[in-house]
């Protein structure tokens, strides 16, 4: 693989010193805009705060944060694509993919796979915004949002169908990725349909091995489970740096029209679906015993989403209304889990289902050159389904067991309505508020098969609470601005908080039907000096954030005992409750200088959290992490060197080994990384790109906070986009 990549280096090179097209490298539209390769002429927009580098593509969503300093991107695992930001993860955050909602009432709050179901091919638009209580996104998610727009198709210019077509080939050299992507766009000037496919397969994961850390063995795989002629086997490993048991492959396959039924009605019809191979749970695999190692198997099944909708757009100035977005969708996630102890023939399965039928409308309504109001309503309901079934390997013996979830089926209805208000002065003062309700109304049936003995067999729940946020922006002499913001959320439990049963390491989350919903109140304050692309530009910011009656693990009795057996031994007690009091507050920096095509940049955050209920460290909070580095660009070519870097983490701020993988650290936490990386792009032809990048120069052995596995090591990657 390396001599496949090195060749490829060659000829990329060799493109470099003979190209002669008078094409460039595709120059953002403003100062928060870029292109991506899969499609030049769409932009991405990164929110309000943020720039993100043209050719630092990256196979995952979340994994696009890291050279950016957007957020904290975690993996349990090496499908994994969990983001944490200001120290808020999972359902804590509101992650939406051309409309629709990922979240769903299976989520719990810490590592979320939803995001692995999005092709990250297709990805145009994908703003993040970390200011919780946005009313028309995140009124019921204290952690903001992430909103993801796929590719959508193009009218053509005539009445004769144009055909348009491209793919995508990015090879890797730290896992042996190879990742194929091919698009089809067909159009007139009333109709349009874009077709795409991806597949990705992954081998085992390299990790670096200069270890810096000056730790010899943590994180070094001696020995590995196999199942060699129906027996269970310890393996010796002949290269420890080879993370066994990692490996997975994933497919996605979208396909989109648009109709302009006229100048002022647009429908847009969207289907997407994606699914993946079994993926190993990789830091569960190595957990182990007296006797060696505990599981011959662990893992998920097959994930899998299917989304459709509908779209309509309707633009018409009336007294009440300039637009009306309309969206219609379905959307089923299928959810595996599973496990086999070493030596073990029983192997149990636990499937969940979730299907989400939602409606949205959204109206728009300018009053005035400087005014603007914005609102709507949104409803989602849902209906869950979950079994246990254990088969024996070798035997046809099969049996039924309770769900990982409440086995005689859940549902879920949540309501909103919400009132938007924006000025603009165009100058100097621009301003909103608005206001959201939210409700959300449970039940869960467990019947009369449960894992464990419950007093009850049902847990029923109707919340609803006003949430709200406001935000003030203020610019002087063009090159100072200040933004002051602030914002309450409310965020009901869902069933995977309340109604859960689920054995993780030597701990049980077990149902709790008194828990009620989280509370939380921030308020934020950022200074900008100079703008982007002009000279100097700087930004420093700082958020404070009370959570009341926060949803977090903690430990409880049943029937009396601390522990119970479940699996063949015996294990914590645990439940979600909630604490009365705990708080977050984290500092923002990021800096640019910009002249003649150079470009330095560097950034910083950090985020702290305290428990003041039991005056402990809260669960889920990255250390201090950044980047800097420096880039050029100019016409045809693009390249850029810079470094990633994290602060250790201490064993005594970690607060819950479930949430924070903590049984994956050293004796005193985990320890302080860097990495030097370098890429670049070329614009071959206006048909032809291709992208060259080291990851990991210096080989560092490192395992960021909280994940479940060793970073890759040094890894080559080269991409090819063609299109025509």
């Amino acid at each position: 693989m390396i001599k496949h990549l090195l060749v490829c280096t060659c000829v990329l090179l060799t493109s470099l010193l003979s190209a002669q097209s008078t094409d460039t490298i595709p120059e953002p539209l403003d100062p928060y805009l870029v292109r991506t390769p899969i499609d030049p002429s769409l932009p991405v927009l990164i929110g309000p705060k943020f720039t993100l580098r043209t050719w630092y593509n990256r196979p995952d969503y979340p994994e696009m944060l890291l050279p950016y300093n957007l957020a904290y991107a975690r993996k349990t695992h090496m499908a994994a694509v969990s983001p944490i930001i200001r120290g808020m993860e999972g359902s804590r955050i509101q992650l939406r993919t051309d409309g629709l909602r990922l979240n769903n009432p299976m989520m719990g709050t810490w590592n979320s796979n939803a995001l692995l179901l999005v092709d990250p091919a297709t990805i145009v638009v994908a703003n993040i915004d970390p200011q919780a209580g946005k009313v028309n996104t995140a009124g019921d998610n204290p952690g903001g949002t992430l909103r993801i727009s796929t590719t959508n198709p193009s009218f053509g210019t005539s009445e004769t169908a144009e055909i348009r077509g491209g793919g995508r080939i990015r090879l890797a050299s730290a896992n042996q990725e190879r990742l194929f992507s091919a698009y089809l766009r067909v159009a007139n000037h009333k109709v349009a349909s874009h077709t795409q496919l991806s597949v990705a397969q992954y081998d085992d994961l390299r990790m670096g091995a200069n270890r810096m850390h000056g730790d010899s063995a943590w994180g070094a795989v001696d020995t590995y489970a196999r199942r060699v002629d129906g027996v269970d086997t310890w393996t010796k490993n002949d290269y420890p740096e080879l993370q066994r048991s990692t490996g997975f492959s994933k497919m996605y396959f979208t396909q989109k029209f648009q109709y302009a039924a006229s100048s002022k009605l647009h429908l847009d019809f969207n289907l997407q679906h994606a699914t993946t191979s079994n993926i190993p749970r990789y830091g569960l695999l190595r957990e182990e015993n007296s006797a060696g190692l505990i599981w011959a198997e662990q893992g998920y099944g097959q994930l899998q989403r299917t989304a459709l909708s509908t779209r309509m757009n309707w633009n018409d100035t009336t007294a009440v209304y300039d637009q009306i977005s309309l969206l219609a969708g379905f959307q089923r996630f299928k959810e595996s889990r599973f496990n086999r102890q070493f030596g073990n023939p029983l192997r149990t399965t636990w499937d969940d289902q979730c299907d989400s039928y939602s409606l949205n409308a959204d109206f728009g309504k300018r009053l005035n050159l400087q005014s603007s109001v914005q609102y709507g309503l949104e409803v989602i309901y849902s209906t869950l389904t979950s079994e246990g079934k254990v088969n024996e390997l070798g035997t046809t013996n099969r049996y039924t067991i309770a769900g990982r979830l409440p086995s005689d089926g859940s549902t879920v209805m949540e309501n909103a309505l919400f009132l938007d208000y924006t000025f603009d002065s165009r100058n100097i003062i621009s301003w909103e508020a608005g206001i959201r309700w939210n409700q959300r109304i449970l039940n869960a049936n467990f019947g009369k098969n449960t894992a464990v003995e419950l007093p009850y067999e049902s847990i029923s729940m109707n919340n609803n609470g006003l949430t709200g946020n406001a935000a003030l922006h203020a610019r002087f002499m063009e090159r100072f601005a200040v933004h002051l913001l602030g914002s309450t959320t409310y965020r009901a439990p869902n069933i995977s908080d309340v109604a859960r049963t689920e054995v993780y390491r030597d701990q049980i989350i077990l149902p709790n039907d008194q828990l009620t919903p989280e509370r939380a109140y921030q308020g934020e304050i950022q200074v900008e000096l100079g703008r982007r692309g002009e000279g100097i530009w700087a930004s420093i910011g700082g958020f404070y954030t009370h959570l009341a009656n926060a949803i977090t693990p903690q430990t409880t009795k049943y029937l009396e005992k601390d522990s119970l057996v479940a699996e063949g031994r015996w294990v914590q007690a645990m439940t979600m409750q909630n604490i009365p009091s705990a708080y977050l507050y984290g500092t923002e920096l990021k800096v640019q200088y910009d002249l003649s095509g150079w470009s330095l940049f560097a950034s910083y955050r950090l985020t702290k959290g305290h428990d003041s209920t039991n005056d402990r460290a809260l669960a889920t909070i990255a250390p201090g992490f950044g980047s800097a580095g420096v880039e050029f660009k100019r016409r045809l070519v693009a390249a850029g060197i810079y470094a990633t870097f994290s602060q250790e983490k201490n064993t005594a701020d970690y607060a819950n080994e479930l949430s924070e993988q903590a049984f994956n650290i050293t004796a005193t936490g985990t320890p302080a990384w860097w990495t030097l990386n370098f890429t670049s792009a070329l614009v071959i032809s206006k048909q032809l790109q291709a992208e060259f990048r080291i990851e990991n120069i210096l080989d560092v052995n490192y395992r960021p906070y909280a994940w479940g596995m060793s970073a890759p090591g040094r890894n080559f990657v080269v991409a090819v986009h063609a299109n025509f």
